[in-house]
């Protein structure tokens, strides 16, 4: 088990309460059933004396399967010292979770897209934030939201009106999932991917990146050698017996009329039905750690890519 001690920047910020959704799947998504979720995040805005009073861009940061780590936090300390704000919700928190990386239940990539979307409409409102400059990135689970965030069928349902994320950046993105409709923001994506991954593996996000470059997108991935999951933190490389672990292909697809469907024709588009689904198909097991000169070169990319696409 990856230990959950709570980094102090974790509560940095502005905290603020928005409304998102409990939608379980993408389907919820899509047919507007889910309940509404209350939930809060932290807004940091850049130091005005160095960077001046905005308005500024800002990155949407969304945290992985253990919740909010320190190198998460490093990434928000390197934007705000290039002078871009940063909006972190809190999704497990507002829900009453700490972490999913057994049961993959409890918080969704659904819900956390829908939460990501809440904040981008609360900072295209925002007087210190760029509506035209908000990107979204995440980590993990967070990842699989920023690459899915930027599906154009996603977008039409949460976006504010008009508005589109201006870059996503996932980072060891969950990359499974297929979709029918295929259509993609031509937003500027960059994926950052351990080579070495059996968590969330490498070959899904590299067959996602053609699709998407395919279907009207515009991403591209970078791949670190010898490395695993969480090869930007400082942690000591583990194994993990029992985490949930994605194959090393993608095998669901969203259909036209918004299910999720396994390749071999299980609707799991529901919990008892994903549950079950777990139980019969879901490899248990998977490396994280860190890879210091990867570490490196992964925030250095980042600093460049957001440097492109918000300043």
């Amino acid at each position: 088990m990856v230990e959950l001690t709570r980094d102090p920047r974790t509560d940095r910020g502005e905290r603020l309460t928005i409304t998102s959704s409990d939608a379980f799947e993408f389907t919820h998504i899509l047919n507007g059933t889910a309940q509404d979720q209350q939930i809060f995040g932290d807004l940091e805005l850049p130091d005005a004396a160095k960077h001046g009073d905005g308005p500024y861009p800002c990155v949407v940061m969304c945290h992985g399967s253990y919740g909010w780590r320190s190198h998460h936090l490093d990434y928000a300390d390197m934007f705000h010292g290039m002078g871009i704000a940063t909006f972190r919700p809190h999704s497990f928190e507002a829900r009453g979770t700490r972490e999913v990386s057994t049961t993959q239940i409890d918080v969704t990539m659904a819900m956390m897209i829908c939460d990501a979307y809440a904040a981008f409409r609360l900072l295209a409102d925002h007087p210190k934030i760029d509506a035209l400059r908000i990107a979204v990135a995440g980590w993990s689970l967070g990842g699989g939201m920023a690459v899915y965030a930027a599906w154009t069928p996603i977008r039409e349902k949460l976006a504010p009106a008009g508005l589109r994320f201006a870059a996503h950046m996932p980072v060891y993105p969950a990359c499974h999932i297929k979709v029918e409709d295929n259509r993609w923001s031509d937003a500027p994506m960059l994926i950052l991917m351990g080579e070495a991954e059996d968590y969330t593996p490498a070959a899904p996000a590299v067959e996602l990146v053609e699709d998407v470059n395919a279907h009207g997108g515009n991403a591209e991935i970078i791949l670190y050698p010898e490395s695993y999951h969480s090869f930007d933190s400082k942690d000591e490389l583990v194994f993990l017996p029992d985490v949930i672990a994605l194959p090393p292909t993608r095998n669901v697809t969203v259909t036209a009329d918004g299910r999720m469907m396994t390749d071999n024709g299980k609707d799991v588009s529901t919990r008892d039905a994903r549950i079950e689904g777990f139980a019969t198909m879901t490899k248990r097991g998977a490396h994280v750690g860190g890879n210091p000169a990867m570490r490196e070169k992964a925030f250095a990319d980042a600093k460049a890519f957001m440097s492109k696409v918000l300043l």
